[in-house]
């Protein structure tokens, strides 16, 4: 029995050596050329402006500050540019952890990222811009001290996973260009900070301004990660990285979409009308409680028309996938019944000499008081009605209408964002049963 007990003893302890090994295994591999560094910098000097003394490192990550920070960066006396090196090691390895076994972003083994180290440099001077991509197979990420000096790290994570999109590049030969670029970094800050919505709550108040702007409109590009949460939810955690492996050259994230889950225009309007709805309640499972304070915060500025019917103004019309949450008044005592009246206002579009046949997605979205969700069946018709009995304990009541063209076209990111022209589809409506919130006809 002893002998078993030390023969089980010794087992646990190579175990645990052969971890520590492989934990110890990836190299640091500093390029010749890297951005923030001088020509002939000395790592192994500490007068040089980045060193080995002035660093600290994890299984997959090691981070060299700036020599103006000086030996230990957490007694700085400008509060600003002071930072807790260690703590933000811990939390960087953590994300690393996730994105790699979660999110499957590169391969966890034979990859690139499984042989270097992800170099992170703190970098000195006034520049408070924080970045993050790659050089020579590492990936690297640079910030000053001010965008790290408090926690929570979201900037941190949000750049390693620029890192991390360089590595999967590598790794798939392939690559999402445009806003999604920055959108998944987001979405990966927001896997890791399930809070995001708070500690960064002016990118939702931004997004609840312009919903009506297409997917992936360069305005939304740091305030929209919701669409790959929806689909994330939907698909699978590794939704995102099938996306990214899979493009092909000039692809888009709607393209490559639709062609890896056999979609076509129909289907992925239907589909992505389905993720749109439960934004108005986040309701998604994984932020379901975390977002609860933020449901039923849309809006969408009507004009009336002659007749009861009512448009959205100019500034909200709906864009390729763009949507308008319309706020509605609940039924009166006893009542329970709504009825909607739709008319598309065009027929079609043109973009880049191609004509797009016009289409809208719409329906009812009700939030009940015991804080579940409940939805009408989704109209289609650009000339339709459709009708809704509301839930018991229903206290929210809300109207949905995306803009879904009859054929997508995507946006060529060559070009100047500036220049870039992004069909409308207009609608009116006329309800029954209702009316708008604090707007009787």
């Amino acid at each position: 029995m002893r002998l078993a007990s030390v023969l089980f003893g010794l087992n646990i302890l190579m175990a645990i050596s052969a971890m520590a090994q492989r934990s110890i295994a990836k190299q640091i591999f500093i390029p010749s050329h890297l951005n923030t560094v001088p020509e002939n910098n000395d790592f192994r000097d500490s007068a040089s402006e980045y060193c080995y003394q002035r660093s600290i490192q994890g299984p997959d990550i090691v981070i060299f500050w700036s020599k103006e920070y000086g030996p230990d960066p957490m007694k700085n006396p400008d509060s600003t540019r002071r930072f807790d090196v260690k703590r933000a090691l811990h939390e960087c390895e953590r994300f690393y952890k996730f994105y790699v076994e979660r999110l499957k972003l590169v391969r966890k083994t034979n990859g690139v990222a499984s042989k270097y180290k992800i170099i992170f440099l703190v970098v000195g001077g006034k520049d408070n811009t924080a970045y993050g991509w790659g050089q020579d197979s590492v990936g690297v990420l640079w910030t000053p001290a001010s965008r790290m000096s408090r926690y929570p790290y979201g900037v941190l994570a949000h750049e390693l996973g620029h890192a991390f999109q360089y590595l999967a590049s590598l790794d798939y030969g392939s690559r999402l260009d445009g806003p999604i670029t920055e959108m998944a970094a987001q979405y990966m800050l927001w896997q890791v900070y399930p809070n995001w919505l708070s500690f960064e709550n002016y990118h939702l108040q931004a997004f609840l301004q312009q919903t009506h702007l297409a997917f992936e409109h360069p305005a939304d590009t740091y305030h929209s990660p919701f669409v790959l949460e929806y689909w994330s939810e939907k698909y699978g955690k590794s939704i995102y990285a099938e996306l990214l492996h899979q493009a092909k050259k000039k692809e888009d994230i709607v393209q490559v979409f639709k062609r890896i889950r056999h979609m076509d225009d129909r289907q992925f309007a239907d589909d992505l009308f389905k993720g749109v709805r439960t934004f108005i309640t986040w309701d998604l499972p994984r932020i379901k409680k975390v977002a609860a304070p933020y449901a039923n915060q849309h809006y969408t500025k009507m004009d009336r028309l002659a007749g009861g019917w009512y448009r959205p103004d100019s500034i909200n019309i709906p864009q390729n996938y763009g949507y308008n949450a319309i706020h509605l008044a609940l039924p009166k005592p006893g009542e329970n019944q709504v009825l909607l009246q739709f008319q598309g206002l065009t027929k079609a579009d043109t973009l880049n000499g191609k004509i797009i046949t016009a289409g809208w997605r719409y329906g009812f979205v009700a939030y009940n008081k015991d804080g579940s969700t409940y939805y009408s069946p989704m109209g289609s018709k650009p000339s339709g009605s459709l009708s809704y009995s509301l839930p018991k304990g229903t206290s929210f009541l809300w109207l949905v209408v995306m803009g879904a063209p009859g054929k997508y076209i995507p946006v060529n990111w060559d070009i100047d964002p500036h220049k870039i022209k992004y069909s409308q589809w207009p609608y009116q409506i006329k309800l029954s049963g209702t009316h708008l919130f604090n707007q009787k006809d």
